[in-house]
């Protein structure tokens, strides 16, 4: 039983999940400095989240092995359909149970808030998380991977959980979810540079295998520096900065900056399956990412 656990803990890829932690939590934050924070709703979007994800990375394996895009040669995570530990059947059980389970919280949603109009807002997210490595117009097959993680991991999902408590939308929120999407997305970037070969051999297009590991590095280190400053104005969004609430933000952020440009020097200096740990590193940078934007907002409140 303790294995099969075991198996199953590595196949939800556990290094990733923060990508769908940070943008609840960021919302959830912004609610706080908005004097709008509500426990059950942000908690509930947390299980949405977390569970929407959980069934992308599961569909993500089946479609990618019916497609041969993890066979031989994967520098990768061990893929478990491939070496045939697990089955295509249980594989598309457990995406299945995963979906339930956000649906069935995104339904809890609609109850709490009373906004009959998130229904629709839900079905698209759990679309789309079939929908990225499925269907007829697989996004991650088509260089849309980076525009679907920005979007869904970070616009969506910051702006929805703020959304479920206040019951508005402004522009702090959007700008907090573009930065959040912003360095979610490095994740991917990692992935898709690490795998680009690969991806490359397998007709999978992604903007690395079209333009090159010289974009992924690019894209890495400017998607964490555009972030950090687009995070400062959201936090000063609603508030009167003066040059020293600025300069304090900056200060608070360039922590983030310095974890980020170490990342950034070991991704242009590892290659192969040496760049795995960097999956991890970079989910580890979000949450330091998301815990600094927090602290700005608690300074700026005391």
């Amino acid at each position: 039983m303790a294995s099969k656990f075991r198996l199953w803990f590595s196949i939800i890829r556990p290094r990733t999940l923060p990508a769908s932690v940070a943008g609840v939590v960021a919302g959830s934050i912004y609610a706080w400095s908005q004097d709008c924070f509500v426990a059950l709703p942000s908690i509930v979007a947390l299980v949405f989240a977390v569970s929407a994800q959980i069934a992308s990375n599961l569909a993500n394996d089946y479609f990618d092995f019916l497609k041969g895009a993890d066979g031989a040669g994967r520098v990768g995570p061990k893929r478990y359909l491939t070496t045939g530990e697990v089955s295509p059947g249980a594989m598309m059980a457990a995406t299945m149970t995963a979906l339930s389970v956000a649906a069935l919280s995104g339904l809890s949603l609609i109850f709490i808030t009373g906004k009959l109009w998130l229904l629709g807002a839900g079905i698209v997210i759990i679309l789309a998380a079939v929908a990225y490595s499925g269907g007829p117009y697989p996004l991650s097959r088509h260089a849309l991977g980076d525009v679907a993680v920005i979007l869904f991991f970070g616009l969506i999902s910051v702006c929805f959980t703020f959304y479920v408590q206040s019951l508005y939308f402004d522009w702090g929120v959007l700008l907090l979810g573009l930065s959040v999407g912003l360095v979610t997305d490095n994740i991917l970037v990692v992935n898709n540079y690490r795998d680009m070969e690969q991806d490359a051999a397998a007709g999978k297009h992604t903007l690395i295998t079209r333009y090159g590991r010289k974009l992924g590095q690019r894209l890495y280190y400017w998607n964490g520096v555009a972030a950090m400053f687009i995070a400062i104005g959201a936090a000063a969004m609603y508030s009167h900065y003066g040059w020293g609430d600025w300069l304090r933000a900056y200060v608070i952020m360039s922590f983030y900056l310095l974890f980020h440009t170490y990342a950034h020097q070991s991704l242009k200096r590892l290659q192969g399956a040496a760049l795995n740990p960097l999956l991890g590193r970079t989910a580890m940078n979000l949450l330091i990412f998301v815990a600094l934007f927090g602290v700005i907002v608690l300074t700026d409140i005391l």
